[in-house]
């Protein structure tokens, strides 16, 4: 049906009453931005409201360390673009030494730093992988308002470096990346608050006990443009970790309306050799009006597919083709309950 699927899409703010009118004058229903439709050709109408991105967040419990032992995780993108063999799990492995530590905590630690750190330097993955450490208190930062999210925490005496999951004013759950945990020796955190450089109050922080658990978190934008990967990380567990042990915490949300991210894709072409400058394209079967995402602002979509009469030609008499077309408009206009009726009403 796609390779037959012409799309037009069209931004409204659906500020007039022309924006709702979807009188079937002579048969058609009259949408401002759309070509006229017949009304009894419609297949059907969808909306779809905007969502905020979330990231996966999966935790890993890991076992009692043996000696001489292989431990692992498969992981990957199985929706990532590319040829096809791209898509698949891919096994990230440490092998215990003959001899261990006699902790079983740092043995625990060892083979989570080594997976993690070949988690974080793989090519394949767009993850940050590593130790939990909670940070339950520390001094208020300067500027206030805590640590930003996915943003790089340092400790002033261990040196630890650790990626925040989430923060409040005085404490943070951060992913340790370098293998160094923090201790109550770190008086001083830095890192960036409100996007610029900050620290915290000098005291002894509040440190939760290191466990051996392990923190994957995906990084933000699962369809940037550009990227191999197209969606969450998929992480089973490996050599020596049960199945049980992996847990998501917390389930991936893909963004949709966001009008900074819409803007990223909306295709612009260059004058002069009629190549694509910005954004992604869609096939030639796409249109767009001329009105644009606003950065900042969300928005919802409204979906109608109907078949439509195209011209004939020696092969087929009067072939009809699908015809899809979408409106955008803000999360939360006034307009919105009228005109989400009006369409569900044709």
């Amino acid at each position: 049906m796609e390779a037959n699927l012409f799309k037009q899409t069209v931004v409204n703010t659906l500020a007039g009453a022309a924006n709702v009118d979807t009188a079937t004058l002579a048969g058609y229903a009259l949408i401002t931005g759309l070509d006229p439709i017949v009304v009894a050709d419609i297949v059907s109408v969808t909306h779809d409201t905007y969502a905020a991105e979330v990231q996966q967040y999966i935790t890993v419990t890991m076992p009692t360390i043996v000696a001489d032992t292989v431990y692992g995780l498969q992981a990957g993108s199985l929706g990532e673009t590319g040829q096809e063999w791209f898509k698949r799990l891919r096994p990230y492995r440490h092998t215990t030494l003959a001899t261990l530590s006699g902790t079983a905590l740092i043995d625990q630690q060892n083979v989570i730093n080594n997976i993690a750190y070949k988690m974080n330097n793989s090519s394949k993955l767009n993850v940050w992988a590593g130790q939990i450490a909670p940070v339950t208190v520390h001094g208020a930062t300067t500027p206030v308002g805590g640590f930003d999210a996915n943003t790089i925490v340092t400790g002033s005496v261990t040196g630890t470096s650790m990626l925040v999951i989430s923060s409040t004013a005085t404490s943070f759950v951060g992913i340790v990346l370098n293998g160094i945990y923090p201790t109550v020796a770190d008086l001083v955190f830095s890192g960036t608050t409100g996007g610029v450089a900050s620290a915290s109050a000098s005291g002894a922080p509040t440190v939760t006990a290191a466990a051996g658990t392990m923190a994957i978190l995906d990084k933000p934008g699962y369809f940037e443009q550009g990227t191999l990967r197209k969606g969450k990380t998929t992480v089973i567990a490996g050599d020596n970790i049960l199945d049980t042990a992996v847990v998501e915490t917390t389930a991936a949300v893909y963004q949709f309306g966001e009008g900074a991210e819409m803007l990223k894709i909306m295709p612009t072409w260059e004058p002069s050799t009629g190549r694509i400058a910005s954004g992604l394209w869609h096939g030639p079967n796409t249109q767009y009006n001329s009105d644009l995402f606003v950065a900042g602002n969300n928005y919802d979509r409204s979906t109608i597919l109907y078949t439509a009469q195209s011209e004939a030609n020696a092969a087929t008499q009067h072939p009809r083709r699908n015809v899809e077309q979408a409106i955008w408009y803000q999360t939360g206009d006034a307009a919105k309950a009228a005109f989400v009726a009006a369409l569900d009403a044709l």
